[in-house]
């Protein structure tokens, strides 16, 4: 039987530690068991060999019978290891003392009769396989060296034992844990139709991602479109001054509303008076959503200090509240930024029942745990967590979905990838050496090195082509101008839509974003090459155990590992920091925003609402009597609907529990009691029924003649005896009787007793 393992250097020793089935250690009788054969490159046999050792029952230790061969015997790279079972007539010899003797010069009481020898060829026998060495650091070179040291045999897998001459620095000794090989000239014939489960994964994945490509592509356009900022429908074309409010809705059920919105902009010098937080065309505002105006003002406000807003509770149903997670106002003028943090509800029946608020300005250096927290939670969902990111990523942003969605195939690729390098099934009989276990997660120093090499395979292409996704600017598309007036005009209005838009600087040209793609279509591809190998090489069970142990672990990962990871990182950055999150940085021309407030017309329509709305907010937020009365009307309302939901759950829990007791319903349960009436209740000429029972003296002859017969026989219906083990059966020597037999004796009420004529 051969084996395979590597040697990652040359100065390294090789152990070895041969374990057989516990069975056949038991039936062990001869003292010589097998025939080592090692050897560099390529497979060993009894005349070509780098070393060889016979493997004897005394050679037994806690983890196996152990081998060690010392370093430089071996060259570094492949390693085939081979086994030759031995017979008890079997010349054997040593390697160090190459002194050759018969078995049958040894003590009588230490040699068997037989051979085992078709046994050894048979059995089931594991093997693990260390490499360690002993390493000395040099100051001339500045790096570790083997020089003077060895590895001696003493070591075992918890301890590494080294001899060195004295030398300045510190000497350690490594160990390597190999990945799981493939062998190239074997794992093409083992293909296998039946052996399609990872076949089929790896299509399905590619699949979904196709079909997800092309959902998200447009998702992408639409939030772009979203992205641009329209003016206010209360702003005045005589404005010389403007400003951008980026109205950020938070994340909870129920954020978004219909309801109409109007604000008060303070700062130092002056302050905005009662505007629209509308642009005519939009209403409301959507969960989970950015939405960016312009507004214009005849005169600068100074610095900002607080924003007063509300709304007039209009919106239809759940859509009347609304729950602000903050408003960022930007001076276009001076650049600066204001931050208003509000992150509370903005209706009547949620927290206070305010819907009207005034928020000021946080700093924009520091600010306190609860405001750095929760922007910090919500960056890390819709920003740093790339799965939830594909659903509440922010709408302007330059990591667009699609290329998110790019990322996760890589790094659910690279990870099954680096999963299956190190996966050992139920089977594979290993040891790991110095392991800690707490409950069900145990930790070693071989679970950390896989754990190391995970991430040095997955975490440096992610974050690379993270970083230039993020930081590779927008492909420039140039239009032609046509020579007419009107089309030129059209040309320049579009050119103006364009400037409008807002952009971010970037570090890197377009045509890095194809590096970055070709990165994401290497690992893909190479990933899922060596999978189908691995699953070939494993076979139909392994690979079905690998692929069901991912699934499991992912999505563990999934549920509890990354929101816990979440929570983790937004209270540590809170808590150290306590800064609020820095935004993308926005620009916008100046000088676009005034030709376009220039030329800026509302529609019939956007007059029309403006003007209704500026009507209805004249007086500012509803009077506080008309609040508490719709606050108290809507509070009822929300009980009822509470109650009616509870009433639906005890319903579906009733249904659940009757369907569940009604199949898992034990269907011989007739036939038992069935067979119990026709025993003691049904009467015939043969046998006396508790059913003839009228009276004290008939009871007591059913009981004998009866009830003891049946419950503790004593012979078989034809009068032969029965053993001790019977006495346990009942009388139909079917059942078993459990226990004692108890009688319980129910006293009635005299009454009139009705039979049948």
């Amino acid at each position: 039987m051969y084996f395979r393992s590597t040697l990652p250097n040359d100065n390294d020793a090789m152990i070895l530690y041969i374990k057989l089935s516990e069975e056949m250690m038991v039936e062990i009788k001869q003292r010589d068991l097998y025939t080592l054969y090692v050897k560099s490159k390529s497979q060993p046999s009894s005349t070509d060999y780098e070393y060889t050792q016979p493997i004897r029952a005394t050679d037994m230790e806690i983890f196996g019978f152990k081998v060690f061969i010392k370093e430089r015997m071996l060259k570094k790279g492949d390693i085939f290891i081979a086994l030759k079972a031995m017979a008890d007539d079997e010349n054997v010899e040593s390697p160090d003392t190459k002194v050759r003797r018969r078995r049958s010069a040894l003590p009588s009481d230490t040699l068997s009769s037989g051979s085992n020898a078709t046994d050894l060829e048979t059995v089931n026998v594991s093997l693990a396989v260390v490499t360690t060495g002993c390493r000395v650091y040099d100051p001339t070179s500045r790096s570790w060296q083997s020089n003077g040291c060895s590895v001696l045999p003493f070591s075992t897998l918890n301890e590494t034992v080294c001899r060195c001459e004295p030398s300045s620095g510190s000497i350690f000794s490594l160990a390597f844990a190999a990945p799981n090989m493939i062998d190239f000239s074997t794992v093409w014939s083992k293909f296998d139709p039946a052996n399609a489960a990872v076949y089929a994964t790896l299509i399905a994945l590619l699949l979904l991602y196709f079909i997800f490509v092309v959902v998200l592509r447009r998702y992408d356009g639409t939030d772009t479109i979203r992205s641009i900022p329209t003016f206010l429908c209360d702003n005045q074309q005589s404005d010389e001054y403007f400003y951008m409010i980026a109205v950020h809705t938070g994340l909870r059920p129920g954020s978004g509303t219909k309801s109409n919105a109007c604000f008060i902009l303070s700062g130092d010098t002056d302050d905005s008076g009662i505007r629209l937080l509308s642009d005519g065309e939009r209403q409301g505002f959507e969960t989970n959503s950015v939405a960016f105006f312009m507004m214009s003002t005849n005169k600068s406000f100074g610095d900002l200090s607080f924003l007063r807003i509300w709304h007039d509770n209009s919106g239809d149903g759940n859509t009347n509240s609304w729950y602000l997670h903050k408003i960022v106002v930007t001076d276009i003028h001076t650049d600066a930024r204001y931050v208003f943090h509000c992150d509370k509800w903005l209706a009547m029946d949620m927290d206070d029942g305010l819907i009207d608020r005034i928020i000021p300005v946080i700093d924009n250096k520091e600010c306190g745990f609860e405001t750095a927290f929760s922007q910090q939670s919500r960056a890390n969902v819709t920003e740093n967590h790339l799965w939830l990111s594909l659903a509440i990523r922010p709408q302007k942003n330059s990591f667009s979905r699609v290329q998110r969605l790019s990322v996760i195939l890589m790094l659910l690729f690279l990870t099954m990838i680096t999963n299956a390098m190190f996966f050992q099934s139920s089977d594979d009989d290993t040891v790991t050496p110095d392991t800690v276990q707490i409950g069900s997660m145990r930790l070693s120093l071989k679970i950390v090195y896989v754990s190391f090499i995970g991430c040095v395979i997955t975490v440096p292409p992610i974050v690379l082509v993270t970083y230039l996704f993020r930081n590779t600017s927008d492909k420039v598309v140039t239009k032609k101008k046509n020579k007419k007036n009107t089309d030129s005009q059209e040309d320049n209005d579009n050119d103006d839509d364009a400037i409008m838009t807002l952009t971010t600087k970037k570090k890197f040209p377009h045509w890095v974003v194809y590096i970055a793609w070709f990165v994401v279509a290497l690992a893909v591809i190479t990933s899922a090459f060596f999978l189908l190998l691995y699953s070939m090489q494993w076979g139909k069970v392994k690979a079905e155990e690998w692929l069901t142990t991912f699934i499991l672990s992912f999505i563990e990962s999934i549920l509890l590992v990354d929101p816990f990871k979440v929570i983790i990182v937004a209270i540590l950055i809170a808590f150290i920091m306590k800064k609020p999150v820095e935004d993308e940085k926005l620009t916008v021309n100046l000088e676009s925003v005034k030709r376009r407030a220039k030329r800026y017309q509302p529609s019939e329509n956007k007059q029309f609402i403006a003007f209704r709305l500026e009507v209805m907010a004249r007086e500012g937020p509803p009077p506080a009597e008309v609040m508490a009365k719709e606050r108290k009307l809507m509070m009822k309302q929300k009980e009822a609907k509470r109650a009616f939901m509870t009433l639906l759950l005890h319903i579906f829990f009733v249904s659940v529990l009757f369907c569940m007791s009604y199949i898992n319903r034990d269907q011989r349960g007739y036939l038992y009691k069935a067979h119990i009436d026709s025993q003691l209740y049904e009467s015939s000429k043969y046998r006396y029924g508790f059913s003839k029972v009228s009276s004290s003296e008939a009871f007591f002859n059913w009981t004998k003649d009866t009830l003891i017969p049946l419950y503790y026989p004593t012979s078989e219906y034809n009068g032969d005896g029965i053993s001790v083990v019977d006495k346990f059966f009942v009388g139909d020597m079917a059942n078993l009787r459990l226990g004692l037999v108890r009688l319980r004796q129910v006293k009635v009420k005299k009454a009139e007793c009705f039979t049948k004529n």
